[in-house]
């Protein structure tokens, strides 16, 4: 029988489609697929951040309305109380509109032409003729008269019947007035995007936050409150749950941005996107104060204002005392418990106390990316904001054990101290694409024996690729496959 040859182009051939069937089945081998930005939307739109931060013997304005409307002419009127004007800033929500003017009591503040590139305004998707913006003006304090103020918004009509408001909102910082009082104010403004996993989206952005740094002092605050305002919300026709809003890893509110509300002429909100509520914090606040925003299962949540005002009593001296861990708050995404809620048993009674201000984190969610080889080191600051020593425990989920190298996992914790964790993720060989998982930060008495206490859970996403493995096992078969070719053509010559 005579053996025929193989050409040594098929026996080429032959190898690289033995390669790519390799890649293509063997799990260790799957080609990773990480999400994209759509090319006209962006996915973390603005964070709110802090622009005002101040002191003030009067008090504050916050007011706005009414809802969405479609119209390219939208009209809210407000009611300042009396005293003499400081700071003021005029918001305004618009959607699928390629320019907007406003004006205050007839006067006109400007028109925004290019709403892409102007600083003023904050979108969080954009393209050439339309988007999702929030915009303020910041020369208004000169228009506003105490009592009726009116604010008309002119939108373009390029986009025609989709152009639309959801609302304009008045922040005004007075002097004096008919009942002054000593307050410390912080005024947080931007436009994060918050969604679920729903066209045009491919993944899920569930939490932001926002800070308010370096209060001067806690201990004579006689009330604390906080205001907060959404363009997108809670969908009327939706059931629960719906968004959560936090303060300190304490729960203020759920279903927050309801949109189910009046300004402050009696005016119903309409179509449940607009909000504006202030809720008393006085038992949540601490020297620096973290708000956490929540989605829930509402698809789309869109907070753009954060004011947080404290009063205090006549006696109020300044005091230099504030916690500042970093100077800036990384972009928290944490707690996602209240932290005084245990796993098991109930709080010791001495600690009940102390427990609504024990334990923070920052950042408050860690992202890694890594290839199965490698390696990738995240650093998480655990931060005691009580007065009692702590005992700290940190860990991963059961399942993800085996990635990781913490240190230090267990340490303790004087008032007021901090500690960095590095947490080191080294993935199995066979993992590959998108994780999600918690990292566990457990605070308990260091008489407890770990039976007692509170904890906060840390969003991880861990991106692993195997493009390494991968490159180094097709090198691996072409140096075979051009082995073999060499074998043959030896064959052959003999």
């Amino acid at each position: 029988m005579t053996i025929k040859k193989i050409n040594p182009h098929i026996f080429l051939v032959i190898i690289m489609i033995a390669v790519l069937q390799l890649l293509s089945l063997h799990p260790v081998l799957a080609v990773s697929t990480v999400h994209t930005e759509t090319e006209s939307w962006n996915p973390d739109g603005v964070l709110l951040h802090t622009i005002k931060h101040g002191t003030v013997n009067g008090g504050i304005y916050v007011g706005g309305g009414h809802g969405m409307e479609y119209t390219t002419s939208y009209t809210q009127n407000f009611t300042v109380p009396n005293g003499t004007m400081k700071w003021a800033r005029l918001y305004i929500s618009a959607k699928d509109t390629p320019w907007l003017n406003l004006s205050l009591n007839g006067h006109f503040l400007g028109n925004y032409t290019d709403l892409t590139n102007n600083s003023k305004v904050y979108s969080n998707y954009k393209t050439d003729d339309h988007g999702m913006c929030w915009a303020y003006y910041d020369n208004v304090d000169e228009w506003i008269v105490n009592g009726i103020n009116t604010a008309t918004a002119e939108l373009g009509s390029g986009v025609g019947l989709n152009t639309k408001s959801w609302g304009i909102m008045l922040i005004a910082v007075f002097e004096g007035g008919d009942s002054p009082e000593l307050i410390e104010y912080w005024v947080n403004e931007g436009n994060p995007l918050l969604h679920g996993n729903h066209p045009p989206f491919t993944w899920h952005h569930n939490t932001t936050n926002t800070r308010f740094a370096d209060l001067t002092e806690v201990n004579n605050v006689t009330t604390a409150t906080l205001w907060t305002a959404y363009i997108w919300g809670s969908e009327e026709s939706e059931p629960e749950p719906h968004d959560s809003l936090w303060l300190n890893s304490n729960l203020v509110a759920e279903d927050a941005s309801d949109g189910a509300g009046t300004d402050d002429q009696g005016n119903i909100w309409r179509g449940a996107c607009f909000d504006l509520v202030k809720w008393d914090v006085t038992h949540s606040l601490a020297w620096d104060n973290v708000v956490l925003y929540d989605r829930g299962e509402d698809s789309i949540l869109c907070p753009v204002g954060a004011v947080l005002i404290v009063k205090r009593s006549s006696g109020f001296t300044a005091l230099s005392q504030a916690v500042d861990l970093d100077g800036q708050i990384l972009p928290l995404e944490s707690p996602e418990i209240i932290p005084d809620t245990i796993d098991i048993g109930m709080l010791a009674p001495e600690w009940q106390s102390d427990a609504q201000m024990l334990t923070n984190v920052t950042p408050g969610n860690l992202n890694f990316s890594a290839q199965v080889v490698g390696s990738d080191t995240k650093s998480l600051f655990v931060v005691n904001t009580g007065t009692e020593v702590s005992s700290c425990k940190v860990y991963v989920d059961e399942n993800y054990v085996d990635w990781f190298d913490i240190s230090p996992d267990n340490f303790n914790l004087s008032g007021n101290e901090n500690k960095e964790v590095k947490l080191k993720l080294k993935p199995h060989l066979s993992a590959n694409g998108e994780y999600d998982f918690k990292v566990y930060v457990v605070a308990f008495p260091p008489s407890s024996d770990f039976c007692v206490g509170s904890y906060i859970k840390v969003p991880v996403h861990a991106t692993v690729s195997n493009s390494g493995i991968k490159l180094g096992i097709i090198l691996v078969l072409s140096v075979i496959g051009a082995g073999g070719v060499l074998l043959l053509q030896r064959q052959k010559k003999s």
